[in-house]
């Protein structure tokens, strides 16, 4: 029959009939439902099956084309069924291979909100860290450097992301990770990014992220765990650095302003109230000779350092949206 001809009249099963590639929904399909579909459309194959065929091939792209040219249907939408269902038992048989078109769209589905939404409305998902450990395995097989630059780099082009996208969405993904409450994904997230876009730390990163989280305690935990010889961009020195003020540490704070101050001259008349009120206090504590960690901070400069402390980091988070690798 045509292809134009009628889902009911080619004999197809009620679930296929009814497929919509707008809203296609497989996860809440039944596996029998999905086999007994593919087996309509000329692709016979079952569990054991696919695992079979699932490791023979390079990517899941490989064995969606194998299915969709076997197929009885040169039906666009029913074309479409084979792809999506494809995926569909790829994540429900063979979750423990993952070839790097796979990588690549769940580094999409970990860090793109509006894509991981969609991807779960109508997919069955990976949890996040078994995304995050695939890609550490995958990472670990290569060496470090350039060798892992590029691996990495794979899985983003895999993800059809462009330059500096997957570093602004990863970010981004720091405080939703923390605003839920989930600490140790947001580690985990932090220190792939800072291994992967090769400067920064970790902890520098994950403080500014539980500052938009709104976690003070946290985040000065994280600032205070940040190494005096790390390499951080001026504005994430500044947020560390108002970060320990507001822990009480005053010469962290004054460690880390001083650097602030060598990577970007900006006078007091250039910066916030909030911002000038911490140096002018630190200065001052330079100036008697009490930079220890052993004189209590003001309460009103602490909650200075706070204010001041959100303000750089919303400027630190542009500048890093900005950077290209």
């Amino acid at each position: 029959m045509s292809e134009s001809t009628p889902p009911a009249e080619r004999n197809l099963p009620a679930r296929l009939a009814s497929f919509n590639v707008e809203a296609p929904g497989l996860r809440h399909w039944s596996e029998a439902d999905l086999i007994e579909a593919l087996a309509a459309l000329n692709v016979s194959t079952d569990r054991a099956a696919f695992a079979t065929a699932a490791a023979q091939v390079d990517t899941c792209g490989d064995l969606e084309l194998r299915y969709v040219e076997g197929a009885s249907s040169s039906g666009e939408d029913e074309r479409t069924f084979i792809w999506l269902a494809t995926r569909e038992l790829w994540e429900r048989w063979t979750s423990d291979l993952w070839p790097v078109d796979r990588l690549g769209r769940m580094l999409s589905y970990l860090i793109d909100a509006e894509y991981a939404a969609a991807w779960a409305d109508n997919f069955t998902s990976p949890r996040a860290d078994a995304v995050l450990d695939a890609i550490d395995a995958t990472l670990a097989r290569h060496d470090e450097g350039e060798p892992r630059r590029l691996a990495f780099q794979e899985i983003v082009d895999a993800a059809g992301m462009v330059p500096g996208q997957w570093e602004t969405l990863l970010f981004d993904s720091l405080t939703e990770w923390s605003e839920v409450g989930d600490k140790k994904l947001a580690e985990r997230g932090a220190r792939l990014l800072a291994e992967r876009v090769g400067r920064g730390h970790a902890d520098a990163y994950l403080a500014a992220a539980l500052i938009a989280a709104r976690n003070w305690a946290g985040a000065a935990e994280h600032a205070l765990a940040v190494p005096p010889e790390a390499e951080l961009d001026a504005g994430f020195s500044e947020v560390t650095a108002h970060l320990c003020v507001v822990a009480n540490d005053a010469a962290r704070g004054a460690h880390w302003l001083n650097r602030a101050n060598r990577q970007r001259k900006t006078t007091m008349g250039e910066m916030t109230l909030a911002n000038e009120a911490v140096r002018t206090y630190l200065a001052s504590r330079r100036e008697s000779g009490s930079t220890n960690g052993d004189a209590e901070i003001p309460d009103d400069v602490r909650r200075a350092a706070k204010q001041a402390a959100a303000q750089a980091t919303y400027f630190a988070s542009m500048d890093f949206t900005n950077f290209k690798a």
